[in-house]
């Protein structure tokens, strides 16, 4: 009887050994696959503060139909923006000078044709083309292919609610390229609001900063 509660108690030793092993093995997998996960996970890359490009626009307010090509001067350390648009209507184009002064909350429309200009407060926030601090990493994919070697550009896809003034919320949504994180496509949707900008042929810096200044028959 001694023998056999031995050789049970013993059994139940090497049982409770066996277990332990078993559960430290998975805890040291668990922590390598949540580590892995995390060295996935990329940390947030630095854009320009300020560049100058070319912009593909669709909005709410005129060209949620259209598409507008832009000159696109974008001064994140200031917060302002100016755009030189150009809008294909009814076969016919119109051009307009657009500045957005964030700090000041005024925005100035200037079509050059007529001479007429639009001063009015500026109610939305200010939309970074930058991937801000408490963005969500939502993956990334390639413009291209990640087969052969230079034929691809892998891009960061990021997300973000914000609140303005008047706390309305705002999601946002930004793409940026993997290197150098320049912006690729910005979307913002929101109470009345809707637009997409897709961005090429991005030069960091601003070349003439009169594209600012608006227009005499602004003032």
């Amino acid at each position: 009887t001694t023998r056999a509660l031995w050789s049970s108690c013993l059994l139940r030793k090497r049982i409770f050994a066996s277990l332990l092993t078993s559960i430290m093995q998975y805890a040291v997998i668990f922590a390598a696959v949540l580590a892995l996960a995390a060295a996935q996970i990329p940390s947030r890359c630095a854009s320009p503060k300020q560049w100058t490009g070319t912009a593909y626009i669709r909005d709410s307010e005129r060209g949620q139909t259209e598409l507008v090509r832009s000159r696109y001067v974008y001064d994140e350390t200031n917060l302002r923006k100016a755009r030189f648009d150009e809008v294909d209507e009814n076969k016919t184009t119109t051009y307009y000078h657009v500045i957005e002064l964030h700090q000041e909350k005024i925005e100035y429309i200037y079509n050059p044709k007529t001479g007429d200009c639009t001063k009015r407060s500026l109610t939305r926030p200010f939309t970074p083309h930058s991937v801000v601090d408490n963005a969500t990493y939502d993956g990334d994919y390639y413009v291209g292919s990640s087969a052969i070697i230079g034929a691809g550009v892998e891009i960061e896809v990021w997300n973000h609610d914000f609140t303005n003034d008047q706390g309305q919320v705002f999601h946002w949504t930004g793409q940026f390229t993997r290197t150098a994180c320049l912006p690729v496509v910005t979307d913002v949707q929101g109470p009345g609001l809707f637009f997409s900008e897709q961005f090429i042929n991005i030069v960091p810096g601003i070349t003439d900063p009169n594209d600012f200044v608006p227009n005499s028959a602004c003032l």
